[in-house]
């Protein structure tokens, strides 16, 4: 196991099989359930973080997870495990995967819940399949995989972005930190011209998806196209 941090919130862990056997496979947007040992507590604690590395890579499953003050494991994970360490998982499940078909792809984030998006816009960059990653953040101290989303999207012509930070900081620049200061509404998305049949998949905050599925449907988008991913109760 090693870890990177990959924003002031957000550290990635990169698990191998402590075998060295190839990882079980994975479809792009699935969650690992993890199970750890925190030290003071009775009996071990479990989560399911989503993967967000790609699902071609059979070396490694990464896995990037906020630290909550509030979450149990996650402060375990950022602050008690270190490189070389073990922990147990079970096989990657969930059904929050990208939807058959060759049609268009607009993926839709806040925070931490780009994690899912990632490991997607990865697949979508393998299958030339066309695609938008439109990521809302705070700032860029926040901005969790700029580095990594940019180069997917300079080396796709099918795959394009759109960022939102809700309060730059100081050294965010507009037109190349972010592209639009505020949150993300459902007009925005659709002015995206991919049109009521494309598939919208969103992940973040509860709000930030009831908001924009209402207004995706108000728009005309039929709510077989809307997907989206509930996080449970941080830790």
């Amino acid at each position: 196991m090693r870890k990177t941090a990959e924003s002031s919130g957000i550290t990635s862990f990169y698990l191998g099989a402590a075998d060295g056997r190839p990882l079980d496979s994975f479809l792009a947007g699935q969650h690992l359930p993890v199970t750890v040992q925190i030290p003071g507590q009775t009996g071990t604690s479990g989560r399911s973080y989503s993967l967000s590395g790609a699902a071609s890579d059979s070396t490694h499953y990464r896995l990037s997870v906020k630290r909550d003050e509030h979450g149990l494991v996650s402060r375990f994970l950022h602050d008690h495990l270190h490189e070389g360490d073990v922990i147990d998982a079970r096989a990657p499940s969930g059904d929050f995967t990208l939807p058959a078909g060759e049609g268009p792809v607009v993926l839709v984030s806040a925070g931490v819940g780009l994690t899912p998006m990632l490991s997607m816009l990865h697949e979508l960059a393998a299958g030339g399949r066309a695609g938008w990653y439109v990521h809302a953040a705070r700032n860029g101290r926040e901005h969790a995989f700029r580095d990594e989303v940019d180069a997917l999207v300079a080396g796709n012509q099918n795959i394009r972005q759109k960022i939102f930070y809700s309060e730059p900081g100081a050294g965010d620049v507009a037109g190349r930190d972010y592209d639009v200061k505020g949150r993300v509404k459902a007009a925005q998305l659709f002015a995206l011209n991919q049109g009521a049949n494309a598939d919208y998949l969103l992940c973040g905050p509860s709000r930030f998806m009831a908001d924009l599925r209402t207004g995706l449907e108000e728009l005309g988008v039929p709510a077989s196209n809307i997907h989206f991913e509930t996080f449970g109760p941080t830790g």
